[in-house]
């Protein structure tokens, strides 16, 4: 399943965004979540997003990001999240 993120993944959309991301991991396990729209994201986002990524992990699951803009994907890397987690940019 591919969950789509645009506009802004900041404090002010964090319940939003859990509500969405949490229902759509519970009804098909392996997700790919698609940032190409994403904005803007703040430590919260990057906490919502981590948070998933661990879960997967411990349950087996698979989860992908993709299509980070090149500012997204900057904020991943200085946060030092793991490699796999970080989205493929025509820069890395």
């Amino acid at each position: 399943m591919t969950i789509k993120m645009d506009g802004d993944m900041t404090i002010f959309q964090m319940s939003e965004y859990h509500r969405l991301l949490a229902d759509e991991y519970q009804a098909s396990k392996d997700v790919v979540i698609d940032l190409v729209g994403l904005d803007e994201i703040d430590t919260s986002g990057v906490q919502l997003l981590l948070s998933l990524y661990k879960q997967a992990g411990m349950d087996g699951a698979e989860l992908v990001v993709t299509g980070a803009s090149e500012q997204v994907a900057k904020i991943f890397k200085d946060f030092n999240l793991p490699q796999e987690f970080i989205p493929a940019t025509e820069d890395n």
